[in-house]
C-alpha cells in the first residue's frame, strides 16, 4: 500500500503550516537541550567553591556544604549537585549516594537510588568544590519531593550532608 502525501489530503498551505511548527518546536527543543547541557557543564567544570553558582545550598557543617544545580527536576532530567569545602581542612567523600522520598511525613529509599559505586575516596580541598554527584530521573519518577543524601568526612569525623528537591 502505498502512503498518501500531506499535499494529496491537505491543501498545500496547511500543509506548509504544519511541517513549519514542527521545523519550529524541533528548533526550540534542540535550544533548550543544548541550554541544559551547557549550564550542567559550567556547574561541573568550576572548582573554586565560591564560583559554584548553584540554586540551593545546604546547610554547611565543618565548613561543608552541599549544592544542587536546580530545585525542581522533570522526569527524564538530570539532578546535579555537588560537595563545596568552605572550612580550613582538607575533606574526603566518596562517589555514592542515595536518594530518598519523602512518604508519610518521613524520609524512605527511593527505589530509583543508586545501587553500586566505586569504593575510591576522593579528596577535597579547602575552598574547592568536589565531583559532580549525577542523578539521572527516571521518566516514570512520581512527582514529590525527594533528597539527595551522600557522606563527608572531615578530621576523621564522618557526617551526612543533603540536599532537597522536588520532581514536577
Amino acid at each position: 500500500m502505498k502512503s498518501r502525501r500531506c499535499h494529496s489530503i491537505l491543501p498545500w498551505h496547511v500543509c506548509a503550516a504544519v511541517i513549519a511548527l514542527m521545523c519550529a518546536d524541533q528548533a526550540r527543543t534542540a535550544a533548550a537541550n543544548h541550554q541544559i547541557s551547557r549550564d550542567q557543564g559550567s556547574f561541573c567544570r568550576v572548582s573554586r567553591a565560591e564560583s559554584v553558582r548553584a540554586a540551593l545550598v545546604g546547610r554547611s557543617r565543618a565548613g561543608i556544604a552541599i549544592a544542587a544545580q536546580a530545585i525542581r527536576v522533570a522526569p527524564s532530567g538530570t539532578l546535579l549537585a555537588r560537595l563545596i569545602n568552605r572550612g580550613p581542612s582538607r575533606a574526603s567523600y566518596g562517589a555514592e549516594f542515595r536518594i530518598q522520598r519523602y512518604v508519610d511525613r518521613k524520609w524512605i529509599l527511593d527505589d530509583s537510588s543508586p545501587k553500586a559505586f566505586p569504593k575510591r575516596r576522593l579528596g577535597l580541598l579547602p575552598g574547592r568544590a568536589g565531583r559532580c554527584f549525577r542523578y539521572q530521573v527516571p521518566a516514570n519518577q512520581a512527582i514529590g519531593r525527594y533528597r539527595l543524601l551522600t557522606f563527608a568526612e572531615v578530621e576523621g569525623i564522618r557526617f551526612r550532608r543533603m540536599i532537597s528537591f522536588h520532581i514536577r
